[in-house]
């Protein structure tokens, strides 16, 4: 699979979700759509489920490469009805997406029991920008996906960097580094309950009896944002805080654990 052919899925993608889902994509998460999908790739894996993946970009830019992987989502959804003005977009226009290029959904909270999957059935789970939105400890969830995973079977993890540099300035501003105080108010809170750091993130994992795992540490959304901002102030801003990123790995923005069954 040619890096232009990977580019070129994530980029119609983009097209079809259109406004205003596509600028988010483009400006925001290109960087870490194409990383996802890199590490999806290199796992090999001919049946995925993506845990709490939104509305699904990375699963249908994975369905245009035509790999002949059998895709699964599983989401609530809550956060994407119409009212909620989310700026990935709503449900409607998602699903006829997600069902067009053979997604195969399941609305349900993944909290409550068991996911709705046989044991060992998966190779490859993925569950990205989801666990730091829990208001309870995720081993349970992580428990879960390890039943739903064959032997040998691997979790792609991802998720935000607790101490990352951005978020202590953050602090030093005097500001919460995750929690829209707005939001938190209004009564439909979909933010970020607890973050983790590195070391805490490969501790879930392993509490939840995964092994061999591999963890990175990624400058992005941060090098989206340095490459593709129109303001040039906010542009040198990125472009600085992704300098200080690469020389201080462990302030970086994202965490990816790698680990199998």
């Amino acid at each position: 699979m040619s890096a232009q052919a990977l580019i070129d899925a994530l980029d119609r993608t983009a097209a079809e979700f259109g406004h205003p889902a596509e600028e988010t994509i483009r400006r925001e998460n290109w960087g870490k759509h194409l990383l996802e999908l890199n590490l999806l790739l290199k796992s090999k894996g001919r049946r995925v489920l993506d845990v709490g993946g939104g509305l699904g970009v990375n699963l249908i830019a994975l369905a245009k490469l035509d790999q002949g992987i059998e895709v699964h989502l599983i989401d609530r959804f809550d956060e994407y009805r119409e009212e909620m003005g989310n700026r990935m977009g709503n449900t409607d226009k998602a699903m006829k997406l997600l069902k067009n290029y053979g997604v195969k959904t399941e609305t349900a909270d993944i909290l409550e029991g068991k996911l709705p999957y046989s044991d060992g059935y998966f190779d490859t789970v993925t569950c990205f920008d989801v666990i730091e939105h829990l208001p309870v400890s995720p081993v349970g969830l992580l428990k879960e996906i390890k039943r739903t995973l064959k032997t040998g079977g691997e979790l792609i993890l991802g998720a935000p960097n607790a101490v990352s540099f951005f978020k202590i300035m953050k602090i030093i501003l005097g500001q919460h580094p995750y929690i829209p105080f707005a939001e938190w108010m209004s009564g439909h809170y979909y933010g970020h309950f607890r973050e983790y750091n590195a070391a805490e993130y490969r501790s879930l994992l392993a509490a939840a009896g995964f092994s061999r795992i591999k963890v990175l540490l990624v400058s992005e959304p941060t090098g989206t944002r340095a490459k593709r901002a129109v303001n040039p102030i906010i542009k040198a801003g990125f472009l600085l805080l992704a300098l200080l990123e690469i020389l201080v790995p462990r302030l970086r923005p994202s965490v990816y654990c790698i680990s199998n069954k």
